[in-house]
């Protein structure tokens, strides 16, 4: 019993995990390959070799998020993480933009709206809202 638990849970997992087919691996390669030429490249008159190398990371991020061979969120932190690895920038500065106020303020603006989709408590509340205005539902595209 608890094998045919185990295999039905392998099936969610399954089907829910990207799976790293060699045009996804390829896609990868290409994206990194694209960062190691920015790396290599003679720095332009008028940027600085950060500069660069953020432009770098900028079309390493655009091909991973077009091509979309990792998770969206995987790659966003990827991002992120190569910043301090090729020394665009110390890792407290990359990480200290995210501990702004708003951004913590939109987390937990999500974190709520997922809470009221999931429970459906979205639905209550616009219906309920609509049983206030049986009569007049004609003025309400109005405003």
């Amino acid at each position: 019993m608890a094998d045919k638990n185990l295999e039905e849970e392998y099936k969610l997992i399954k089907g829910k995990m990207p799976i790293l087919t060699w045009k996804n691996v390829l896609c990868i390669l290409i994206s990194f390959i694209v960062l190691v030429i920015f790396y290599f490249l003679p720095t332009p008159t008028g940027f600085s070799t950060n500069g660069k190398m953020m432009i770098g990371i900028l079309l390493m991020g655009s091909i991973l998020w077009i091509t979309e061979p990792i998770p969206l969120p995987v790659s966003g932190l990827l991002i992120m993480i190569i910043q301090p690895i090729v020394g665009v920038m110390p890792a407290g500065e990359v990480f200290s933009s995210f501990g702004n106020q708003a951004v913590f303020f939109l987390i937990g603006a999500f974190i709520l709206a997922g809470a009221l989709e999931k429970h459906g408590l979205h639905k209550r509340i616009a219906l309920k809202f609509l049983s206030y205005l049986k009569k007049a539902l004609n003025f309400l595209p109005l405003g």
